[in-house]
């Protein structure tokens, strides 16, 4: 009999989560604690600083099969999604149950309070939201305070790892030594294109290293770096940057720093930083870069 239950309710699951996938590799970023994303210490949910963020996916419809609605299933583990259980999320094992179902369901409200970052919606008790609060991810009821509308505020990201190619120097691109960046050949280094950038704004940029998630390029003294994320303003907007697509030259894109107008990211002697537009064909050759997605592993 419990052998005839567990099929039954794999069947039902597979059904439930068969019409649509948002990806199954999303990461969820938290808007206020950006090196921080939704995760799981044990099956209780938090928001974590990983170097490698867990993985989601978003079903949809929610396996509440209501129209408007995600359920949030384990990257690692199918079977397990994430619920509320007493007002707190948990990755539990889906067992077949109609309160499981709604519990596991989320309305997903797209740039609720902050462009580019969503919220989720309780189905079960309405106007609750998931929000963290002493990084423990919980049910909470909507309140019409800052600190509440971000930190129920997510990114949903589906990270693509890609090389950022120059545009007069072709068999370079972005790449590190040490902490500096350079344009190198056969470069290890790669990095997700965050939209919007660390600032928020829209057509921006912010460059997370796909090797730690809590690292970012940002300019210091007129010099690209990567470095760990800072819960400062100075360091979101050196890390965030106007993407122009197309800027001088077809299929290449120029990066403008966000609180320096009219400085590009360009290479001089190989090295990558930011200097002002000064109109030449160098350095419009200089600042331009193509974007190459890499093939995941």
């Amino acid at each position: 009999m419990g052998q005839i239950y567990q099929v039954l309710c794999a069947l039902a699951l597979f059904i439930l989560t068969s019409n649509g996938l948002f990806g199954s590799a999303n990461e969820l970023r938290s808007y206020n604690f950006p090196d921080h994303y939704i995760g799981v210490k044990g099956n209780e949910g938090h928001i974590i600083k990983q170097s490698v963020p867990k993985k989601w996916a978003l079903v949809n419809p929610g396996l509440c099969g209501l129209l408007g609605t995600v359920s949030l299933q384990s990257g690692d583990d199918p079977t397990r999604y994430l619920r509320h259980r007493n007002f707190l999320l948990h990755e539990d094992e889906y067992d077949g149950t109609n309160l499981y179902r709604k519990d596991a369901c989320f309305y997903l409200r797209k740039d609720k309070w902050f462009l580019g970052h969503d919220a989720f919606e309780s189905v079960n008790y309405p106007g609750r939201f998931i929000r963290h609060q002493g990084y423990r991810l919980k049910l909470h009821q909507y309140q019409s305070v800052a600190l509440f509308e971000k930190d129920a505020s997510f990114l949903v990201l589906s990270p693509v790892c890609n090389k950022f190619q120059s545009q007069n120097f072709p068999a370079y691109s972005f790449g590190l030594v040490g902490d500096e960046a350079h344009i190198i050949t056969n470069s290890g280094d790669s990095w997700v294109a965050v939209s919007p950038g660390l600032t928020g704004q829209p057509n921006t940029t912010s460059f997370r290293s796909c090797d730690d998630s809590t690292k970012y390029l940002r300019h210091a003294n007129y010099l690209l770096w990567e470095h760990s994320y800072q819960n400062a303003d100075l360091y979101r907007k050196d890390a965030t940057f106007f993407q122009h697509k197309d800027k001088w030259f077809d299929g290449y894109d120029a990066y403008e720093s966000n609180n320096f107008p009219l400085h590009f990211i360009r290479h001089q002697g190989y090295r990558l930083k930011i200097s002002l537009y000064d109109g030449s064909e160098l350095y419009k050759k200089d600042g331009s870069f193509r974007k190459q997605a890499q093939e995941s592993n």
